[in-house]
């Protein structure tokens, strides 16, 4: 008995130390693919929308979340700051993965929502301070969007574990792999995302 526990906890520490490893966290990406793929396209659809469809209601709801952002940071230092964009898009991010847990439904608004809220913003920095504006938002998109893309993406196929036989089985390895490249690829891309932002509007 003693030695059958034994062989079992040192199964149980190869599965968590094969877990927490990168190879681990691409080849779970890599079986994520279609979802990724369509959470660019839901993100995208929406960015298009905000172009086309701008109700009033909609447009002042967005001008009261900025207005409350601008309020909260005045007079950050750089640290402030920097660990509020963290928190605030850590937490985001966070949610819309954990969220598919509700078949899936909160990460597919999100990425709607989060899609269009950027349309939106991107053509206002536009309109006041030219097209040059979008360069200079680059560098941090390029490792904020993809984090947040990579956890809706889970978000999005936790949310399948309704279609599988052992519901409950599948809905924990999805939750496994999903804060596994949470841990491992999200944060470190949302911290270098916020180092850079911070960076930007401590800067301008």
């Amino acid at each position: 008995m003693g030695l059958g526990m034994l062989n079992a906890g040192e199964k149980s520490n190869e599965r968590v130390e094969r877990s927490l490893s990168y190879s681990y966290v691409f080849s779970s990406i890599k079986e994520t693919k279609g979802f990724i793929f369509l959470s660019f396209l839901l993100f995208a659809n929406a960015i298009i929308l905000s172009f086309v469809y701008k109700p009033e209601f909609l447009l002042l709801r967005v001008q009261e979340f900025i207005s409350r952002i601008l309020e909260i940071t005045e007079g950050m230092n750089f640290l402030q700051l920097f660990l509020f964009i963290f928190q605030n898009n850590l937490k985001t991010s966070f949610l819309v993965l954990i969220g598919g847990v509700a078949l899936g439904i909160f990460p597919f608004l999100n990425l709607i929502a989060n899609g269009y809220l950027i349309g939106i913003v991107s053509q206002w920095s536009v309109e006041s301070s030219g097209i040059h504006i979008l360069l200079r938002l680059l560098p941090h998109g390029i490792f904020e969007f993809p984090a947040f893309l990579i956890a809706a993406s889970f978000g999005l196929k936790i949310g399948t574990f309704i279609f599988a036989k052992n519901k409950g089985m599948a809905l924990l390895e999805e939750l496994e792999k999903g804060l596994t490249v949470f841990l491992l690829l999200i944060v470190p891309l949302l911290l270098i995302a916020a180092f850079i932002e911070t960076l930007f509007i401590v800067l301008t």
